[in-house]
């Protein structure tokens, strides 16, 4: 009987690690597809007459985008999330050349995710 015991707790034991370390895991690839164009999409070098400009984040399209992107990928493993998204290094009051992106999430009731990636864009390079 013991025995039993001892193996229906390590049974529970693996699966509540398993669930944990795949939630933390969805978070994670979340927080990397941050890297895989959502931000790049995001520049504009060209005016709208198709003249070089200095390269800046469209503001609002930027913030669209995060939101949308964090709902779909991040909120299925989270129980809660917050997103904070600050701009920076403005050319003018609407072009900004800097973004910070942090991330806070609380997994369960005793495991929480933070991660924080800033990205410059710089003429010819982000």
């Amino acid at each position: 009987m013991f025995h039993f015991l001892v193996g229906g707790l390590m049974l529970v034991l693996m699966v509540s690690t398993f669930t944990q370390q795949y939630q933390y895991r969805g978070a994670i690839n979340a927080y990397y597809g941050l890297y895989k164009g959502i931000v790049e999409t995001s520049v504009l070098a060209f005016d709208d007459d198709g003249n070089r400009i200095y390269p800046y984040f469209d503001v609002d399209f930027l913030s669209d985008r995060l939101l949308t992107y964090f709902e779909d990928n991040l909120k299925p493993y989270c129980k809660t999330y917050t997103t904070n998204i600050r701009f920076g290094n403005y050319y003018t009051p609407k072009h900004p050349s800097k973004v910070t992106i942090s991330i806070d999430a609380k997994m369960h009731d005793f495991s929480t995710f933070a991660k924080k990636a800033i990205f410059e864009v710089r003429e010819n390079e982000i």
